[in-house]
């Protein structure tokens, strides 16, 4: 224990099975530069987001790949995970994530 941190080992065997395949979904986006810039371009998604919450969010992540100039395309999902990952979005991680959602139905 290290100030008063105590530590511990989760594996994913203890953890339900949804939930460790979503962790693993969005860590990838924390580990490797997928996309150059991917911090103010995630800021850009999050409004995105949050001013279309009536919006599936399939069609909003194809749309946001096209309004943003030389972005590949996939570019609006990688961030979205990556969102997750760094929790400026919350979304429950126990259930599949339906990108046929609603934004308003998936965000916490």
């Amino acid at each position: 224990m290290q100030r008063g941190i105590e530590w511990k080992i989760v594996t994913e065997k203890q953890l339900p099975k949804q939930t460790a395949k979503n962790i693993e979904w969005v860590r990838e986006t924390l580990l490797e530069d997928g996309v150059a810039d991917k911090e103010s371009l995630s800021q850009i998604l999050l409004n995105f987001l949050l001013n279309n919450i009536e919006t599936p969010l399939k069609e909003l992540l194809k749309a946001f790949d096209k309004s943003e100039e030389g972005v590949a395309t996939g570019t609006g999902l990688y961030l979205f995970r990556y969102l997750i990952a760094k929790k400026d979005i919350r979304v429950n991680m126990t259930e599949k994530i339906n990108l046929a959602l609603k934004v308003k139905n998936i965000l916490l």
